[in-house]
């Protein structure tokens, strides 16, 4: 049996650690064996690997490659959505464009997503 697979894309500013402590205990608690799938940005989603691996969990990572020039995060976050994960979940302040486009594109894609979660500037 393959685990399952939650995409999660946080903000680079998200400051609502308590909340993102607290969603993804309830995951967690509901899905031991599910791997964290994140796109490696040092802000937001290094953040919510910590969380997940403090509770015991496993993560995937996709990291950004730059290469690319500043294309390289939305095409990461393009085959992060590809890769069909089982649930998405959003952590997104304001308006930015990096969680809000992964979330749309995931929404787009069909996936089972979570309602994001917001935090206004």
């Amino acid at each position: 049996m393959v685990n399952p697979r939650i995409l999660v894309t946080v903000s680079r500013q998200w400051s609502y650690i308590s909340t993102m402590r607290e969603v993804l205990a309830k995951v967690y608690a509901e899905q031991p064996t599910a791997v964290l799938v994140h796109g490696d940005c040092p802000q937001g989603d290094r953040l919510a690997a910590t969380i997940w691996k403090r509770l015991g969990g496993a993560e995937e990572k996709w990291p950004a490659d730059w290469s690319k020039g500043n294309g390289g995060g939305p095409l990461r976050n393009a085959r992060m959505v590809e890769s069909n994960p089982d649930l998405v979940l959003s952590f997104i302040r304001g308006n930015s464009r990096g969680a809000t486009g992964t979330c749309n594109l995931a929404v787009g894609a069909g996936l089972n997503c979570v309602p994001p979660y917001r935090q206004e500037d």
